[in-house]
């Protein structure tokens, strides 16, 4: 199975982070991806351009926040600095985010994004000839990419959590990136599926990714709670509710305490068996067991530490994914 990691959690700074991709590097990992959490995805990503030489570059997801023409001229610049290994990771934020934070209606996401790929799509493609386009949200007037880029069709993935923007990703991107906000069930029986369909109407396949908050530490109990401060942010975002019903969890208190504005409650009431399926928590087998019965549903995985680790515990989630990636690549070995 393919492995990588996804960095940008809180706690981690720029320094921590370029280290441990170095590190991931080294344990054979197949990517290593920045999140649209504390610092600019792209400046990331262009500086882990800096430190590595072989893992795909991921900006695991950049949101919509900026304007498609700006988002388009950002990859080229990252593809070029990285000799051609960033992958465009796309994502449109739950709907609170978009409109609190930037001011961005999202009352049509999969609309928005359509037309936000086709816009960077024009925008990659423009050094040869101008660029113009009149939709519903984007207006482009002539533009034209100052430099040819080191390739007019840098891949786009995108994040997605419900069906519809699974069903776009397989339609007109180049891979899915699943939300971390997810479990088993959920993603074989609503967003899979969902991507297939929109392969039928694209005629090819995408590549399949999937996020994943893992936690590994010895101590199962400590591992579970290292994963339950990850889902803070997204106590009040719907879906979060869906997931878990859809694998028969139904976390009232967790909903109840949250409407209320008591988040350290909240996730306290986070019941062990929704930790248990949204996560991957443990020592270094069992976590290795528990990705290889994921690996047989998607092409690559993304390891996230748990968020709002500091110190000795985050040291300690990095070096256990640095474990776990290793373990992984010295397995496949072993298999010949």
């Amino acid at each position: 199975m393919k492995l990588g990691l996804s960095l940008g959690m809180a706690g981690m700074g720029l320094a921590e982070q370029l280290a441990a991709a170095g590190r991931v590097e080294r344990a054979g990992a197949d990517s290593v991806a920045s999140l649209e959490a504390g610092y600019d995805v792209f400046a990331v990503t262009s500086a882990l351009a800096g430190v590595t030489a072989r893992p795909r570059l991921f900006s695991g997801v950049a949101t919509w926040a900026r304007p498609p023409v700006a988002a388009a001229r950002a990859a080229a610049t990252v593809d070029e600095l990285s000799g051609g290994r960033f992958v465009l990771g796309l994502g449109s934020m739950p709907r609170a985010w978009s409109r609190d934070y930037y001011g961005i209606d999202s009352d049509r996401p999969v609309a928005r994004m359509r037309e936000y790929v086709e816009v960077i799509r024009g925008a990659l493609g423009s050094h040869a000839r101008p660029f113009t386009h009149a939709g519903e949200h984007f207006s482009i007037n002539g533009y034209r990419l100052p430099r040819e880029p080191v390739r007019e069709r840098v891949p786009i993935h995108l994040g997605a959590t419900r069906p519809g923007m699974a069903r776009l990703a397989g339609e007109v991107a180049d891979g899915v990136l699943v939300n971390f906000v997810c479990t088993p069930d959920w993603l074989v029986d609503v967003v899979l599926p969902a991507v297939r369909g929109g392969e039928d109407v694209s005629g090819r396949r995408v590549e399949r990714g999937l996020l994943v908050c893992c936690a590994v530490h010895d101590s199962p109990a400590t591992a579970r709670e290292w994963l339950r401060e990850s889902f803070r942010g997204h106590l009040r975002v719907p879906y979060f509710y869906q997931v878990a019903a859809h694998a028969g969890i139904e976390p009232s208190e967790t909903r109840r305490l949250a409407e209320a504005g008591d988040a350290d409650g909240a996730l306290a009431a986070i019941p062990d068996e929704l930790l248990d399926a949204m996560g991957v928590a443990g020592s270094v087998p069992t976590v290795c067991a528990r990705l290889a019965e994921l690996a047989e549903h998607v092409d690559h995985i993304q390891l996230m530490p748990p968020r709002h680790l500091a110190g000795e515990a985050l040291a300690h989630a990095i070096a256990g994914i640095v474990e776990v990636i290793q373990a992984n690549v010295d397995e496949h070995a072993r298999a010949g």
